[in-house]
């Protein structure tokens, strides 16, 4: 996954493993979690086995400046075992984490504290049955909401 402010010169801000070839249409995902304020300008960049390259057209999306300062990104998702939160934000905070079922039981609920820029957290997941939930992480002037699955 590439990025660009000018729609001409990109860099990598990430990558999904593929799956390889497939005769059923396979879907993929990526969240940008530190976006531009402004246009931001994505393509993908695909690189066959052989080492070939083929890139997408590209796309454009529009940010607001609010909208750039806070993300939760979630990986792997949907996931088996381990899951880790990355949550950027622009302030040094503390936060209340929490995984609720798709019943609304909390299920896990964890204080963290953010530090402005990117935070990682790997919560304890191993006692989860499969389903699909709800990650919420609250701190004064952020609210961010996440589904996830768990599938063995």
């Amino acid at each position: 996954v590439q990025r660009s402010s000018n729609g001409r010169d990109f860099t990598n801000i990430g990558q999904v493993k593929g799956n390889g070839f497939s005769t059923v249409r396979l879907t993929y995902s990526f969240l940008d979690t530190n976006p531009m304020a402004g246009t931001n300008y994505y393509r993908l960049e695909q690189v066959d086995f052989d080492g070939k390259t083929e890139k997408s057209k590209i796309i454009s999306m529009k940010m607001a400046p609010s909208a750039a300062t806070h993300s939760l990104a979630v990986a792997p998702n949907p996931f088996s075992q381990d899951i880790t939160f990355t949550i950027t934000t622009s302030q040094e905070n503390k936060a209340l984490v929490e995984i609720r079922s798709g019943s609304g039981v909390v299920v896990l609920r964890q204080e963290v504290t953010l530090k402005a820029g990117t935070n990682t957290i790997t919560p304890s997941v191993a006692n989860l049955v499969n389903g699909f939930y709800i990650v919420t992480v609250k701190a004064p002037g952020l609210n961010l909401v996440q589904k996830i699955v768990k599938a063995n």
